[in-house]
């Protein structure tokens, strides 16, 4: 990470002040800027760190940042744009992560999975229980118009006459049993992906920690660390291209299906056209490295 630039007039630190009584690692960082009169957001757009990490910095919210090596580079970063010794503010940061590491238990700051593909189930479970409810009254129909019918037909022999010499009739033969009707199999319903709002569309889904870059038909757009359960939409025209840190920690998609990223162990750039859109249209593509660059 290449360091902040300072105010010209700044040959040294500045001072910071002492921490107040109680006061928390993120209280005393947001007091020392605003001492300054420096705004969140000129750090964030002059240093290229995500607002959303500087403001979990200033909140005590260790469990957004990612792995403490960023962490820590993004305060140097911090400490020399606001004119603060930069090793001071890591250790303080060290000690108040430590502290709430200790507090928390083990499981701080650990990445809830993601759970995709429940929907369908729900809609399968729907479609049995209506069919089963359509057999259910159905059968209960069936059962009243048999017994309306053998009513019917009883009527007339109680309205006739008996014969003076009354004889013994035969008993009347029982129903014979309703059929049971057969189970119809649930109904298949057919997922049928969307089609992508642009003609190049690439979803990046990240595993683990790792810096990422984009350029969308040319235009730079992303530049920033994403951490383990996040996800990028990314959609253009014509060319998306894609640098990666650390490409092991990464699963793409283009247009709704794979797509296979190299593994070299260093840093990856990908370049998706509509070519790439096409070949994997088409069956996949032959190189699993097609698309790097």
């Amino acid at each position: 990470m290449t360091p902040m630039p300072r105010d010209a007039a700044e040959d040294r630190p500045i001072e910071a002040t002492p921490v107040l009584d109680g006061e928390s690692f993120g209280t005393w960082l947001r007091r020392q800027r605003e001492g300054r009169e420096i705004e969140l957001r000129t750090i964030a757009e002059t240093s290229k760190i995500s607002l959303r990490y500087l403001q979990a910095l200033e909140s005590d919210r260790f469990d957004v940042l990612p792995a403490p090596v960023f962490a820590k580079g993004f305060l140097r970063q911090y400490a020399g744009f606001v004119g603060l010794d930069p090793e001071e503010v890591v250790n303080f940061f060290m000690a108040a992560r430590r502290s709430a590491e200790q507090d928390a238990g083990p499981d701080l700051a650990a990445p809830v999975p993601r759970r995709r593909g429940t929907a369908w189930i729900f809609v399968a479970g729907a479609a049995v229980l209506a069919a089963v409810l359509v057999l259910v009254i159905a059968w209960m129909a069936r059962l009243s118009d048999a017994s309306r019918d053998a009513s019917q037909e009883r009527a007339p022999e109680e309205s006739m006459p008996r014969p003076a010499t009354p004889r013994p009739e035969p008993p009347l033969a029982p129903a014979p049993p309703t059929p049971a009707l057969p189970a119809l199999p649930p109904p298949v319903t057919e997922i049928v992906p969307a089609p992508p709002a642009r003609p190049v569309s690439v979803t990046l889904d990240f595993i683990g920690n790792c810096w990422v870059e984009v350029w969308l038909d040319g235009v730079a757009t992303v530049a920033e660390m994403r951490v383990q359960g996040e996800s990028l939409q990314l959609g253009a025209e014509r060319l998306v291209e894609v640098k990666l840190g650390d490409p092991s920690m990464v699963q793409a998609e283009v247009n709704g299906r794979p797509f296979p990223i190299p593994v070299t162990g260093a840093v990856v750039r990908l370049r998706i056209d509509l070519e790439t859109v096409r070949a994997l249209a088409a069956g996949g593509l032959s190189d699993p490295g097609a698309g790097e660059r």
